[in-house]
């Protein structure tokens, strides 16, 4: 199952994320304003707008863009008031945060080793070249 689950990381990003042991949940920063790993410029409108079209949605949990899953579930989805630091990582006002109730042992392992290292809202978007 575990081989399965591993079929795209990339463990040379730094990502922001805390942990919560004992609740088995995870909190990803899930958008941030500047480029993102596309190359792409974000703004916090952008962000704003994707936070709360997600919100509205299903907000349906997928593994790997492959399969819908209740090995994991949504439980916040939601912008961060002020600047703060999350793990030695600074994020920055407006940046959008979703933390998540992992429901799969093999999957809590596998954020833990950092073998997930993050998440992907999976979003289309309009690009505009300047």
């Amino acid at each position: 199952k575990k081989e399965k689950m591993q079929k795209e990381t990339t463990k040379n990003v730094s990502v922001a994320k805390a942990l919560n042991e004992e609740l088995q949940q995870v909190t990803y920063v899930a958008m941030k304003p500047g480029v993102d790993l596309h190359g792409d410029m974000v703004d916090l409108e952008t962000i704003r707008l994707a936070k709360e079209s997600f919100n509205k949605s299903a907000q349906r949990a997928n593994l790997f863009h492959l399969t819908m899953t209740d090995a994991f579930e949504v439980i916040e989805s939601y912008l961060i008031p002020c600047d703060v630091t999350l793990n030695e990582h600074f994020v920055e006002k407006g940046s959008w945060l979703m933390t998540l109730q992992i429901h799969d042992p093999d999957v809590w392992e596998m954020i833990k080793s950092e073998d997930i290292n993050g998440i992907s809202i999976g979003a289309m978007a309009e690009v505009e070249d300047l």
